[in-house]
């Protein structure tokens, strides 16, 4: 027998559903110790995989892959309804809704939701729950991204610089709102740092973040972020162009 009792042990586990490894933070459970290891990264924020193309840093090699396919532009999940293909299979999750009509709401205030992952980031919300925490300050946070964000406060390396006037930041979004200087773009989405020549653009793609989606479908309810995808469903799927609906 060539395999260790140890590489033994960890095999059964998986036909087992043996999961001895706990995260002391949130109890989440493991089969293996490598995936607490990996686990844990959410709570310190820690990321130390970086992207050879654009320097992004993430949290495990595994992610690291899954990103590389924005610069490959390989696309591996495939819709069977429609055969529109994407980059990671939660995208494909949640392209199925669209032929599904299924959605998740929030039981305290019936928000809508495109996936169990958003309704569960929203839930903290309501719950106070705050499972990231920075490893200087120990300041707490909701979502591991902000976390990132926050430890930049404490460095002092400034990676980032303007293309015009040579002046240094330590985010790409501070750069990205500084760049509003010289290039007239004054709206920046505090959350991807994605620009916008608006308020009004802003606040319509601000939806995708906090789940806001006040336009309903007359036939069957379903809920969208803005009134062109509404009509849009409604023209598809029930073969009529409603009016539009005035946002509450």
């Amino acid at each position: 027998m060539t395999s260790s009792g140890g590489e033994l042990k960890k095999t059964l586990s998986i036909h087992t559903g043996d999961k001895p490894y706990s995260c002391s933070i949130c109890a989440k459970t493991f089969s293996r110790s490598t995936g607490l290891y990996s686990h844990n990264r959410h709570h310190t924020g820690k990321k130390p995989y970086s992207c050879s193309v654009c320097d992004k840093a993430l949290g495990s090699p595994a992610n690291l892959a899954i990103h590389m396919r924005i610069h490959t532009g390989l696309k591996p999940y495939s819709c069977t309804v429609c055969s529109k293909v994407f980059a990671q299979s939660s995208n494909l999750k949640t392209h199925m809704q669209i032929h599904t009509g299924l959605t998740y709401s929030c039981t305290v205030c019936c928000k809508s939701f495109s996936s169990s992952y958003s309704l569960k980031i929203h839930m903290r919300i309501h719950t106070g729950e705050k499972p990231y925490s920075c490893t200087v300050c120990c300041k707490r946070f909701t979502q591991s991204s902000h976390v990132t964000s926050h430890m930049r406060i404490h460095g002092t390396h400034k990676r980032y610089s303007c293309t015009v006037c040579s002046k240094p930041f330590n985010s790409s979004s501070n750069l990205k709102i500084h760049m509003g200087i010289h290039n007239g773009v004054t709206y920046l989405c505090t959350v991807c740092s994605k620009s916008f020549g608006s308020e009004a653009k802003l606040e319509m793609h601000m939806r995708i973040h906090t789940g806001d989606k006040r336009y309903s479908c007359t036939v069957c309810s379903k809920p969208f972020t803005q009134p062109s995808h509404m009509t849009g469903h409604m023209r598809r799927r029930h073969g009529i162009l409603p009016k539009l609906q005035t946002a509450m």
